[in-house]
């Protein structure tokens, strides 16, 4: 008898680049999504298992057969890795945690902060990511996040002022961005819509 096949991912087959585990993870959280009745056309993906160095904000059009539209570098929170090596291996939602907080966001309204023109971060994920509108976490420009070297943050996913104009013409006000990172604890939260997703 053959091994069976797994099932086909159109998220891994649009981002080879990621893992078969983040790829799944990621589209379990679309799916979740999608079953609570949200429409979702844009979908970000910010692997956090990845190091800093390397391009791993990932931008999909899922209107219809998923596509990825560009991919970028964007920084972790400094509190995510304190020995400084671009590698994140802590993350929080505590404030003043400055770290990294895992899970799904939904992309809100585009206002203009200390960083310029930026997307305030609606939390969705319960005790993940919950603390993201009090902690201000958003997307914003940075110019230490540049090709060859990334800085950190203080928690947001800040990416290049050229990755910012990209969502901007995009139009991604009420995108999901889905932050994943090996090891913590997603597999048992994806088993249910009600562990991603508040309510």
């Amino acid at each position: 008898m053959l091994p069976s096949l797994p099932p086909p991912n159109p998220i891994h087959d649009a981002v080879p680049q990621l893992s078969e585990p983040a790829a799944q993870r990621a589209k379990s959280a679309l799916l979740c999504a999608r079953a609570t009745g949200q429409k979702v056309e844009k979908f970000l993906i910010f692997d956090a298992s990845m190091n800093s160095s390397e391009k791993r904000l990932f931008v999909l059009d899922v209107s219809r057969t998923p596509k990825l539209l560009f991919s970028d570098w964007v920084a972790h929170g400094a509190g995510s890795d304190r020995n400084h090596d671009g590698q994140a291996d802590w993350f929080s939602n505590a404030p003043n945690s400055n770290a990294t907080s895992l899970g799904l966001y939904r992309v809100s309204e585009r206002y203009v902060g200390k960083h310029g023109w930026s997307y305030r971060l609606d939390g969705l994920t319960p005790g993940f990511n919950d603390q993201a509108r009090q902690r201000a976490v958003v997307i914003h420009s940075a110019s230490y996040v540049a090709p060859g070297h990334v800085g950190r943050s203080w928690g947001c996913p800040a990416v290049r002022p050229e990755a910012l104009n990209r969502l901007d013409i995009l139009g991604v006000s009420n995108a999901l961005l889905w932050v994943d990172a090996e090891g913590q604890g997603f597999e048992a939260l994806i088993g249910s819509c009600r562990d991603i997703l508040e309510d």
